[in-house]
């Protein structure tokens, strides 16, 4: 089944007929998500604040009594690319890496959540821990400045996020929307309180997962795609850069989530935004929301309360609607959900 991509959508749409509708605010009915590669940690480390820093990824099993390198069910290699900038306007510093991702499994469906993880020592004794502890209640740690003392009293600095880029033509720092992207909130997306999630143990440490991560549909087996992850640090001094977090690493865990109709039709109206976006073009003809148009970029997973998912697009928009097995139907305007019967597309799709 499918998982989460952010979307913020609102307005409202007038309907001719004589159908009944009722906006809502759309809400999200969630499963139990799980962890994908049971015992897998990742470490991602990124070294320097120019433009071109070095970035790499670690993977780790844990075990009953510590941790060993394995071959994980996520292959990642690179980095593809490495960027960081700051912005002189807000003072903050971007930095971004990417990454080619590998399916090693047989799994042919599913989104994941790469969602940082803080690691704490339980009982103060570092010879028992599977993993190096990370800084305070935060996912990272050797943080470092320019000259490689030590910066961990700056780790609360590092934000995750999208990727962004800088606009040389309106002076302004932008998300870059073919980076991958970023659920700033977990638990307001999916309902879903991430602490549930049954974490392998970590040995001599506590493991608790944040409420953020970098959505990345599991492409098919023994296929690539690539994910960004992407930090921000602000209040950078201008005129003394190297006085802020220069390299860190962050660890992270990777988790499968599931969601009911309405999130992953939400899902599929991103998908297809993005499509639009990157290829500078669109879906010209009515579509099952099963086209890989679509599932190149959120998978191929979808609930099983799911009867009927259409999407088509104009130069301006996406439209759609979705039917789940107990005959509920909603409508997508282009801008918001309308709970309509019988099911059909917007009669206005400018």
């Amino acid at each position: 089944m499918l998982k989460l991509l952010p979307l913020i959508l609102s307005a409202g749409l007038l309907l001719a007929g004589c159908q009944t509708q009722s906006p809502i605010a759309p809400t999200t009915t969630a499963e139990q998500p799980s962890v994908f590669g049971k015992g897998t940690l990742y470490e991602l480390t990124i070294q320097g604040g120019d433009a071109q820093p070095t970035a790499r990824i670690n993977s780790q099993r844990l075990t009953a009594q510590a941790s060993e390198p394995f071959s994980t069910p996520l292959q990642f290699s690179g980095p593809l690319s490495t960027a960081s900038f700051i912005d002189a306007q807000t003072r903050t510093r971007h930095v971004r890496a990417t990454f080619k991702v590998t399916n090693n499994t047989a799994r042919t469906r599913g989104t994941l959540v790469f969602m940082p993880a803080a690691l704490t020592d339980t009982d103060g004794d570092p010879t028992n821990n599977a993993a190096r502890p990370t800084v305070r209640d935060t996912p990272f740690h050797s943080v470092r400045l320019f000259d490689g003392s030590d910066a961990s009293s700056q780790a609360e600095r590092l934000i995750a996020t999208r990727g962004k880029t800088f606009n040389a033509q309106t002076g302004l720092t932008e998300v870059d929307p073919l980076t991958t992207v970023f659920v700033e909130d977990h638990f307001a997306l999916t309902g879903v309180d991430i602490n549930t999630i049954p974490f392998p143990p970590v040995p001599g440490l506590s493991l608790k997962v944040q409420n953020y991560g970098w959505v990345f549909g599991l492409p098919q087996p023994g296929t690539s795609r690539n994910v960004t992850f992407a930090f921000d640090i602000p209040n950078i001094d201008l005129a003394q850069p190297g006085n802020a977090p220069y390299s860190f690493t962050l660890v992270f865990e990777t988790v499968e989530q599931t969601v009911a109709p309405m999130s992953y039709f939400r899902n599929v109206i991103t998908a297809s935004e993005a499509y639009r976006i990157e290829s500078n073009d669109y879906i010209r003809t009515p579509t099952t929301c099963s086209d890989a148009r679509i599932t190149n970029y959120i998978g191929t997973s979808y609930p099983e309360e799911l009867k009927t998912c259409m999407i088509v697009q104009t130069e301006n928009g996406t439209y759609g609607y979705f039917t789940t097995t107990n005959d509920i139907s909603y409508q997508y305007s282009g801008t918001n959900f309308i709970n309509y019967t019988p099911a059909a597309f917007p009669a206005n799709m400018p």
